[in-house]
């Protein structure tokens, strides 16, 4: 009975050992389970946030980042605009040509402003003067956005179109204006772009 006893006692102790072998397994494996849950669920709330901000929803997501307020750039010129331009019946208008000025400048803009963004040592709420430097060194990408694009070409061949687009008074800001000349210089002139033919 004995000999029984210590078998049994023996099996048992095995078995409590493996149990706790076990247990001891899993709470080592419960961080790193913990971990991976929390990159799944991560990686999935990017992928949603991410989803939220493609296309012209961008500037809204910079505007929630920065908040510069409803009177910003982001809101009131960058994204009215690339609204505008993408729009169905907006992008009817325009030639293939055209069609790829305004995705290529579209890109290029919202390139320029996630970089700006990311790039910068402040951290939002964006003061005042940082928010005029963002509207100042947005408007200044607009500069090369356009020109890498070649606006040159699509001035000449798109002028209907681009004039149906834009509203006189947003070109009455300062920053607009600047942007607007610099543009048209680099083109050789506005006799270049819109003379009639």
């Amino acid at each position: 009975m004995t000999q029984r006893f210590q078998r049994n006692h023996k099996q048992v102790a095995s078995t409590q050992t493996t149990i706790k072998a076990r247990r001891f397994g899993r709470r080592r494996d419960r961080p790193m389970l913990a971990l991976g849950l929390l990159a799944v669920f991560l990686a999935l709330l990017n992928g949603s946030v991410a989803d939220e901000c493609k296309g012209c929803q961008a500037y809204d997501c910079f505007e929630d980042t920065v908040r510069c307020g409803e009177d910003s750039y982001l809101l009131k010129y960058g994204g009215k605009y690339c609204r505008k331009f993408n729009d169905p019946e907006t992008t009817k208008s325009f030639s293939p040509i055209g069609r790829e000025f305004l995705d290529c400048t579209t890109t290029c803009l919202k390139h320029f402003m996630q970089n700006y963004i990311n790039s910068t040592s402040r951290r939002p709420p964006y003061s005042s003067s940082q928010c005029s430097d963002l509207e100042k060194a947005a408007f200044d990408s607009h500069v090369k956005c356009y020109l890498d694009c070649d606006f040159c070409t699509v001035c000449k061949t798109e002028k209907a179109a681009l004039f149906r687009v834009y509203e006189f008074r947003d070109f009455l800001r300062w920053s607009a204006i600047k942007q607007m000349f610099e543009v048209l210089k680099q083109c050789g002139g506005p006799h270049k772009c819109f003379a009639l033919l």
